[in-house]
């Protein structure tokens, strides 16, 4: 019975331990290749996109993530040329598909990090 008792014990206190180890692996950096290959076959799935258009995409998202350590003004030229050569690849409808879909993105980073803020902003209580 005792072995029983420490048994679940252990498993109940490594449990948060293999949480963390999970969270760590996950916030690993992506290199430049791996993300722009998930991004041309997330595009692909949801923007219902040719063989071809995948295929000139690759390396615009490519050069695109290799310059990501930037200043942010950098950045945003960057994305603007960007669009501008998604525009080319793209036909209109996918474009309206990819616009929606970045528009959703902003709003839920802002909601995020309107949330974030509040809880840095927010005193603690104590309980007694």
């Amino acid at each position: 019975m005792k072995k029983l008792v420490i048994a679940l014990a252990l498993g109940m206190f490594s449990l948060p331990i293999l949480a963390q180890e999970h969270a760590r692996n996950h916030d690993e950096v992506v290199s430049p290749e791996a993300r722009s290959k998930q991004m041309v076959e997330k595009m692909t799935k949801h923007l219902n996109l040719s063989e071809e258009q995948a295929k000139a995409l690759q390396p615009l998202l490519l050069d695109f993530h290799k310059n990501e350590s930037q200043s942010r003004e950098d950045r945003r030229k960057r994305l603007e040329a960007l669009k501008a050569d998604l525009a080319e690849i793209l036909d209109e409808e996918q474009m309206k598909k990819f616009e929606s879909k970045m528009k959703h993105r902003r709003k839920r980073m802002h909601k995020s990090r309107k949330h974030q803020e509040a809880e840095r902003e927010a005193p603690e209580v104590e309980e007694e």
